[in-house]
């Protein structure tokens, strides 16, 4: 009966475990899989599996590679089966819809594991050659070391979730040990026996099919250990950081009693090190340590440092009445005495003068204050904080703060108590200042303001003994005077003047408080005033090469004019050594040019060189650089191309590798190594409240797939990627390594889009906020992914968007204030226009909302501001201040709209226009959160202008910036480069036409430049010359100047030679020509003769006029020969090196060469291969 019940139980399982479907299948924590009672359809379906088990490097079948396929959550399904010759295996009756772990094992290769769901049909698994780590493990007399520890990790950094189990051996009688089946990778390995040091190594890296060979010796370890005691008072010195420094470094800490040890010390030379924030360091002699010695009472005594005393303030500005505290640190000192002092003014205006270095008394400061201050928590030999009040208020006045303790310890700082606050700025052509009332944060209207040079004038002035008193009379100042006047109602004091000198402004209010601040420099900005710019032929040479280069220099008019016959001096620097190369004066010609070479020394130092040109020898504000490099060029170039402009979600991505070497032959049969990265993409347009005090979120480390592949004859390969679906548009990123049968690797990329759908929305309102009375239009923008119009129908909804202060948070109200359904037209375009009147004001998030064909959900927002008549108080997330513009740019001169937005509802702003220098001034007072506020932007301005909000409110100054261009026109010189043919043959005459046109394709008379360069040098630097539209017409800094009183490589591969007729003229440069003049009909016509590189050579032209046009233009050419021979050689040689050469014979023809004859000599002489045979081509072999 009890032999039944088992059977029935039994049938029971296997009969439930078949019926249970793959719905009602649960894995337990444990790792046990439960089914439930489903009908078992899927299970009891059976399937055929079968593959092959290919070799990962050459392709081909591995025999008798045992595939072992079980179910992960250890329930039915397991198959295990061995491949044939042909690494060919088969499952007839397999079971579907079960999680399965399949694991691929062979002799000599990197077992395979994957888990997950298999699918009926043919699949194919690549086994990676197997890297091998092995060694010996010694004494340190050369015996074998049996039993000691060896433990492997895979160093590509830990995983929390999916820790790497460590492999451990241990070694064998000779002191053996070995790992096999590594992939490829970085290693740490340890190694560890009782009576010996611990040792640890990192592996850069074992590749496939690698076998590394580590020995290991294994010392007996050493000890030293001692005290240390403080001298004079023979007390233990504890928590002092001790570090043994040699070979390897050891390192502890002194314990309580003032003891040390050391153990594990290796036997060599060490010092000894022993420091401590407390005590003055010492470095000993260096010790001798033998392998297994203890050295016993190595004994030190340390000498404290002096007492020392700081006191500072995150501001040195308070008002009358206000709580007066500095912070104190403290330094071997049980008390302080603190003193306060009244500071003449004349001490305050002479500037740069460090009061540490002043005798109180002689400089006729006055004490007001003095008393002592007992250290909290006082400890002998560490630094302590805290903080140091001014029990009593102070009048306005300049004043000194003064700490001493033991051993003629001071420090002073100076500090003003005053209720002026004042914001200076400087120009080329005027001084500008906003005085404000700290008390009461308004401005400071009828104030006295004197402009003076800020080095005492006269000597007696600098020993001045009077205390602090306003002047009666401003000439009475003990400075030199440049201009004064008085502040008006807005609290502004704006000077015309012309000065290099560095100026300061002092303000004295009505109650005798007064405040300064030095202007510095105003001619910083002559770099943007006076362009030059400086240019190479190539961006990088070799040692011995020749640099061509050129600069031009234009001067900022209404337009960029010439400089002409402007005489100018330059350096050539290598910046790493600071050493002059070259050094001289030019002249620059009527077009502003000037051009000149520079021959490397042969021992050149390597690095990078400025090129550095200015009006003066102290003062070459213009910069050009390039490379000095030992590098050889690379012989191939890749290009990624993806099948289709842009992919939508649920697309398959294509992307078609090409690589082709330099003289037009493609690479068969080449490895790419190939990479898929994902990047989120957002609408920059809109940043919303909680990305504002973030940075972007967009990285480029999110990895969607890596594999390998090969080249097909062509040269190509097809690399594809599953895009999925996600509900935010993205940029894929392919990258690949392409390695060549010499062993060269180069790494191109290349980004395609994908979107959420076939077009993406773009939300352009006119104006960046509106006022409630005027219109209120909107652009909406239909496009595909590359930019293209798409006509599509859009929902277009605006929501009032409602801050909520306790939850800190934004929402949208319940319903939209506006809803319109419209249709883009051909263009993709359509305007339409918002509620004139709306009952509430704030911002509003316009929300876009469309579906493309396959009914794909695409949106777009955008949030813009919405003010009532008098803006006033809105429920918002205000900051302290900010300041916005209703438009970015302006296409001519006219009115502009500023909306300022702050928490303080009663405070002053001072609104400035700037740019070359302070324009125009506005101060307005905030009757609300929101303040709009009229400017006039006149033509002067251009290219770009600046308007400044400045705030004071108490003590503290709040300022935002909003950028507007008013850029110039008809700038661009268009340049077309055209050779008289594409393909020219080594050593033969080519012919280039130039032709230089104005935006419309009017013909210009132009300075033109053209550089011919092999393109294989941008791959080993790219050219960083910047795009001269960039460099003349970019926008402009800000050239007025605020200040405040308030707070005080070598690539591996085949070098180029020979053929039947021997190449022997080779140049990185073809040709360099600096001074081409186009005639009127903008055109001009070269020639040269091409070097023998056979290559394809990248012409580079530049050119510019006198009107202030300027551009540049690329172009290619190939220069190539049906048949190629070269030399595989390595990158450099050691001394007593054996040395085997290769010879490469490349067909650069589409037909088959069915005998080619070769001869390799040396030194004149003809060599025997190691083994002589035939040699055939097919087309591009």
């Amino acid at each position: 009966m009890k032999r039944t019940a088992t059977i029935v139980f039994l049938a029971i399982t296997v009969l439930g475990a078949f019926g249970c479907s793959t719905a009602e299948r649960r894995v337990l924590e444990d790792g046990r899989t439960v089914y439930g009672k489903g009908d078992g359809k899927a299970l009891k379906k059976s399937a055929v599996i079968e593959g092959h088990v290919l070799d990962a490097s050459t392709r081909k079948g591995i025999a008798g590679a045992v595939v072992e396929i079980k179910n992960a959550g250890f329930g039915i399904g397991y198959y295990r089966l061995t491949t044939d010759s042909r690494g060919y295996y088969r499952v007839d009756e397999f079971i579907q819809h079960v999680r399965y772990t399949m694991e691929v094992r062979a002799e000599g290769y990197v077992p395979y594991t994957h888990t997950g769901a298999i699918a009926p049909g043919s699949s194919t698994v690549y086994l990676n050659p197997e890297g091998i780590l092995r060694g010996e493990v010694r004494d340190s007399s050369g015996k074998p070391v049996e039993g000691a520890e060896v433990k492997l990790n895979h160093d590509g950094g830990y995983n929390y979730f999916r820790p790497v189990k460590p492999v451990i051996a241990a070694t064998d009688s000779s002191g053996r040990y070995r790992f096999n089946a590594l992939p490829e990778g970085s290693y740490r390995i340890t190694f560890q026996k009782e009576g010996y040091i611990t040792e640890t190594a990192l592996i850069k890296k074992i590749k496939q099919g690698e076998t590394f060979t580590l020995p290991m010796a294994l010392y007996r370890p050493a000890s030293l250990s001692g005290t240390v005691t403080i001298k004079g008072i023979n007390t233990p010195a504890m928590n002092l950081d001790i570090s043994l420094k040699g070979r390897v470094s050891h390192s502890t800490s002194s314990f309580q009693d003032g003891t040390y040890r050391l153990d594990d010390v290796k036997p060599g030379s060490y010092q000894m090190h022993v420091t401590h924030q407390g005590f003055h360091s010492i470095k000993t002699p260096v010790i001798q340590i033998r392998e297994g010695q203890s050295i016993k009472e190595y004994n030190f005594t340390v000498t404290p440092k002096d007492p020392k005393a700081q006191v500072y303030a995150y501001r040195y500005t308070f008002t009358p009445g206000s709580k007066v505290e500095f912070n104190l640190k403290t330094f071997r000192l049980e008390k302080v005495t603190a003193r306060v002092y009244r500071v003449p003014m004349g001490v305050l205006l002479n500037g740069r003068t460090d009061p540490n270095t002043l005798d109180p008394i002689k400089a006729g400061f006055q004490e007001i204050s003095k008393w002592e201050a007992g250290i909290k928590e006082f400890q002998p030999y560490e630094w302590r904080y805290q903080s140091l009040d001014l029990n009593k208020p102070l009048p306005p006045g300049g004043y000194c703060v003064e700490v001493t303790g033991a051993g003629r310890t001071v420090d002073r700082k100076f500090f003003t108590v005053t209720t002026v606050g004042i914001v200076v700025k400087r120009s080329r052509d005027s001084v500008f200042a906003y005085a404000t009332s700290l008390a009461e944060n308004r401005p400071l209207a009828d104030a006295r303001v004197v402009v003076f040079d800020n080095t005492p004038a006269k000597a007696k002035y600098q020993r001045l003994t009077q205390p602090y008193k306003p002047p009666a009379r401003i000439e009475d100042l003990p400075v030199k005077i440049i201009a004064r006047g008085a502040t008006g109602e807005d609290g502004v004091y704006h000077h015309p003047m012309k000065s290099d000198r560095h100026l300061s402004v002092l303000v004295i209010g009505k109650d005798g408080s007064y405040a300064f601040s030095s202007t510095g420099s105003p001619f910083s900005y002559l770099s943007e005033e006076n362009k030059l710019f400086i240019y190479t032929d190539r961006p990088v040479y070799r040692a011995g090469d020749t640099v061509h280069y050129k600069i031009i220099g234009k001067k900022r008019e209404n337009r960029f004019s010439p400089m002409t016959r402007k005489a100018l001096y330059y350096k050539i620097i290598n910046r790493d050594f600071d050493e002059t190369a070259q050094e001289g004066a030019v002249t620059l010609d009527e077009w502003g040019t000037a051009h000149g070479t520079l021959t490397l020394r042969p021992d050149t130092h390597l690095g990078e060189y400025d090129i550095r040109v200015g009006p003066r020898a102290d003062n070459l504000y213009g910069s050009g650089r390039f490379y000095v490099e030992q590098y050889r060029k690379p012989e191939f170039t890749i290009d990624i191309t993806p099948s289709l402009p842009y992919y939508i979600n649920g697309d398959t991505a294509e992307f078609k590798v090409s690589a082709k070497y330099f003289f037009g032959a493609p690479l068969k049969g080449s490895l790419v190594r190939y990479r898929f990265y994902e990047t989120r993409l957002r609408d920059t347009d809109t940043v919303y409240w909680w990305e504002e005090d973030y940075g972007s979120s967009d990285s480029y480390n999110r990895i969607k797939l890596d594999g390998e592949k090969f080249l097909d004859d062509a040269g190509n390969a097809r690399l594809k990627l599953h895009v999925g679906d996600y509900p935010y548009d993205r940029e894929i990123t392919v990258e690949t390594t392409v390695v060549d049968k010499s062993n060269v690797s180069i790494t191109s990329r290349a980004v395609v889009r994908v979107g959420r759908g076939d077009f993406y929305i773009k939300i352009n309102p006119e104006q960046n906020f509106y006022s409630d009375s005027e219109k209120k239009t909107v652009t909406l923008k239909t496009l595909s992914h590359d930019g293209k119009p798409v006509a599509a129908p859009v929902t277009v909804k605006v929501f009032r968007y409602i801050w909520k202060p306790w939850q800190r948070v934004y929402v949208h109200d319940t319903r939209p204030v506006f809803e319109k359904k419209v249709h883009t037209d051909s263009r993709g375009s359509i305007s339409l226009e918002l509620p004139k009147k709306f009952d509430l004001y704030g911002e509003f998030d316009i929300i876009a909302e469309g579906r493309d064909r396959k009914n794909n959900l695409i949106s777009a927002s955008r949030v813009v501001w919405v003010y009532g008549p008098g803006a006033g108080e809105v429920a918002s997330r205000f900051k302290n201040l900010e300041l916005s513009v209703n438009t970015d740019e302006l296409a001519e001169p006219g009115e502009i709209t500023c909306l300022l937005k702050s928490r303080f509802t009663d405070s002053y702003v001072c609104l400035t226009v700037e740019g070359k220098d302070v324009y125009d001034r506005k101060v307005v007072k905030m009757d609300g959160n929101v303040k709009p506020v009229k400017l006039m932007i006149r033509k002067e301005y251009a290219p770009n202008l600046y308007i400044t909000a400045t705030m004071q409110r108490n003590r503290a100054l709040f300022i935002s910036t909003a950028g507007i261009s008013l850029p110039y026109r008809d700038t661009k010189l268009s340049l077309k480069i055209t050779p008289e043919k594409e393909k020219y043959a080594p050593g033969e005459k080519a012919v280039v036409t130039l032709k230089a046109t104005d935006e419309r394709g009017r013909p210009l008379k132009a300075d033109l430049s053209l550089g011919v360069v092999d393109e294989a040098i941008y791959r080993i630097r790219r050219d960083h010359t910047p795009r001269m539209l960039d460099f003349f017409y970019t926008k402009i800094s800000n050239w007025v100047t605020t200040s405040y009183s308030y707070p005080i490589t070598v690539l591996a591969g085949a070098g180029k030679e020979g053929k039947v007729k021997v190449r022997s003229k080779f140049a990185d440069t073809a040709v360099w020509i600096p001074g081409i003049k186009t005639d009127e009909n903008g055109k001009a016509v070269v020639s040269f003769e091409l070097p023998d590189n056979l290559t394809t050579w990248r012409l580079t032209g530049r050119g510019h006029d006198l009107a202030g046009r300027v551009g540049e233009s690329k172009d290619t050419m190939l220069v190539t020969q049906d048949l190629i021979a070269r030399i595989g050689k390595p990158r450099y040689f050691i001394e007593g090196d054996r040395v085997g050469l290769i010879g490469i014979v490349n067909s650069n023809t589409d037909r088959g060469l069915e005998k080619i004859n070769t001869r390799f000599t040396v030194d004149g002489t003809a060599v025997s291969p190691d083994e002589a045979m035939p040699i055939s081509l097919p087309a591009y072999g």
